[in-house]
């Protein structure tokens, strides 16, 4: 199975927004919230991916019928 989109975050991202924070710490701090970081980005994934299947019209009717199987 193919992976699409992946996803990672490293230190110096976090101190971009926590420019006080050592490189040590931002790496506590992302292994510490990664779960929380990884569960927000599925939620929005699918918000996207929902969104463009709409602008392309792809029909999506059946979704329902498809997870009950």
């Amino acid at each position: 199975m193919n992976k699409y989109a992946k996803m990672a975050w490293t230190a110096a991202d976090v101190q971009t927004l926590a420019p006080k924070m050592t490189e040590a710490e931002a790496e506590e701090w992302l292994s510490d919230n990664q779960s929380h970081i990884t569960d927000r980005l599925t939620e929005l994934g699918w918000d996207v991916i929902t969104s463009l299947l709409q602008y392309d019209n792809v029909d999506t009717s059946d979704v329902e019928e498809a997870a009950n199987e």
